[in-house]
């Protein structure tokens, strides 16, 4: 077993991204056993918090790991921050919570890729007597584990309802879906669809495929549903990644007037608005996730309870109207260099 947990620790100091004041594997912090990190004032031992995230390669994952690393570093200083890396699988992150607990964090910040998937492990860690926030997505357990999340229903309405009244009359659409199981995958799918049946019953969907928030599956898809729907007038994405390989199909097949939808507001995204490429987006703003989970995370380190912890932070419309802006907020905040 020890040859196990080596092997996982060696996994986790090779691919953790760098989040927070630490990741783990970095010099000083202790992967086994409580964290030594002390406040340089007052030599108390730091909250240790384990962050089991998605994965690095997940661009909006990214915004947020950069916004932890900024916030914990110039405001939390009292937080010993490290990162697990799940390397976008959703196994990969059960293996990582249960490091995180042998690593005897005093709180396990949680993003979920499954939202069912995890549960046990998670509710394993409570029972034990570390306590679990989720951030960016809300477990399948009808709101037992405290978390900070956006509204991605209302959010993802408020882009549908925008949608209907661009979208021109017939309009044929293919969608993409993140991965099965992703709850805001299915928060976000069903807005639209229920929008569009409500206010546009003339929109037919194609079809509808997991893109897995990839780019490149995006835009084969797309290519593949424009050789059989020469007419297709667009495509809506769950996130801006596969917004952008779907724009770009459309702009390889020649096509003038292609209506594309993403969500997440990444600074590619509001870049591709601002230059016609992209219809539009709404924002998932990940300062104040982050922001809102902080706040939390200090509670619990007081020694509060945080059990009844439910944040909705919510979402910004981005389209040609209001691209520049955040193009210019995203620059200030270094997301767009």
């Amino acid at each position: 077993m020890k040859k196990v947990w080596a092997m996982l620790l060696i996994t986790v100091m090779l691919a953790a991204a760098g989040c927070g004041t630490k990741t783990a594997g970095q010099k000083g912090e202790q992967a086994e056993g409580n964290s030594q990190a002390e406040t340089p004032e007052t030599g108390d031992k730091k909250f240790k918090v384990g962050f089991v995230n998605i994965g690095k390669e997940n661009r909006f994952q990214g915004w947020i790991m950069q916004e932890y690393d900024k916030k914990v570093a110039e405001d939390y200083p009292d937080l010993d921050f490290i990162t697990f890396d799940s390397e976008n699988s959703a196994e990969k992150q059960i293996d990582m919570v249960e490091m995180a607990m042998s690593s005897q964090v005093d709180l396990i910040l949680f993003y979920p890729y499954d939202s069912n998937l995890a549960l046990g492990v998670l509710n394993n860690a409570v029972s034990s007597g570390t306590p679990v926030l989720t951030v960016g997505a809300r477990m399948d357990d009808d709101g037992v584990l405290p978390y900070v999340d956006g509204d991605m229903y209302a959010s993802a309405a408020i882009l549908a309802e925008y949608a209907c009244t661009i979208l021109p009359e017939n309009a044929k659409l293919g969608v993409l879906k993140g991965t099965p199981g992703n709850q805001h995958s299915e928060f976000r799918y069903q807005a639209w669809i229920d929008t569009l049946e409500e206010k546009r019953p003339d929109v037919t969907i194609i079809d509808t495929q997991y893109g897995n928030w990839m780019k490149d599956e995006a835009m084969r898809y797309t290519e593949d549903w424009l050789q059989i729907y020469p007419d297709l007038a667009g495509v809506i994405a769950v996130n801006d990644d596969m917004a952008m390989g779907a724009s770009e199909a459309g702009k390889l097949a020649g096509k003038t007037e292609f209506y594309t939808f993403g969500f997440d507001g990444l600074g590619d995204a509001c870049l591709a608005i601002e230059a016609g490429d992209l219809t539009a987006t709404m924002l998932q703003d990940a300062n104040a996730l982050v922001g809102e989970s902080l706040k939390i995370i200090e509670k619990a380190a007081s020694g509060e309870d945080i059990s009844d912890a439910h944040v909705l932070v919510d979402g910004v419309l981005i389209n040609e109207e209001n691209a520049s802006e955040w193009v210019e907020k995203h620059r200030t905040s270094g997301i767009i260099e």
